[in-house]
């Protein structure tokens, strides 16, 4: 089995162009599993942010299935090398979150339905925290339900451009849109979560 580990160190400005230039390099080579060993070192904080709005266990698990469906697709031959790897890679955490998202609505609908199980989950949580933060998980829990109230593509634009980090120009080729689209879009949609944010 290939396992992964995800470098803790991160960019705030992204993957350089030598760090995904050396990934391409591995491909061409057919090196897929050092290609995606370094994807993960590269990659990998990135692909956390993106899948952040779930349990660290979650979003640990879900970067680790889109590495290996990575390393699945690169042998198949399923990166042509045409576009930029960033985008390729971000296309696969996009359709994964979309089924990983049902999933979670399938799950969350079981809970109600079962209202001892929601009440034993609770009782099993550290809670009362100070009023700061108490205040910030308000705060938090007010812009997850105001994201949450998007629609999906709208909510994989915010995740792919502030969680993940990507470009604008990536972002729309894991769209499917142009780039002054990606950016108009992503603007409105961040004035509109401030708007509903403020008190």
């Amino acid at each position: 089995m290939l396992q992964l580990e995800v470098s803790s160190s991160e960019d705030c400005l992204g993957p350089s162009g030598a760090s995904a230039a050396r990934i391409e390099q591995l491909i061409d080579s057919n090196r897929f599993r050092d290609a995606i060993c370094e994807t993960a070192r590269v990659y990998g904080p990135h692909l956390h942010r993106f899948y952040a709005r779930w349990s660290a266990v979650e979003a640990e698990d879900a970067v680790q299935d889109t590495l290996l469906k990575a390393y699945v697709s690169l042998r198949r031959g399923l990166f042509d090398g045409r576009g930029r790897f960033a985008a390729w890679l971000f296309k696969i955490a996009a359709n994964l979150r979309v089924e990983r998202f049902r999933k979670i609505k399938r799950r969350r609908a079981l809970l109600a339905d079962n209202p001892e199980a929601v009440e034993a989950r609770a009782m099993g949580s550290d809670v009362v925290a100070p009023d700061k933060q108490l205040q910030l998980s308000r705060s938090m829990e007010k812009l997850r339900v105001a994201v949450e109230a998007l629609p999906p593509p709208d909510q994989d634009l915010l995740a792919l451009r502030f969680a993940a980090g990507l470009s604008w120009r990536d972002v729309a080729r894991v769209m499917g849109i142009k780039p002054e689209t990606a950016k108009v879009r992503g603007m409105r949609l961040r004035r509109k979560l401030v708007e509903e944010m403020a008190p």
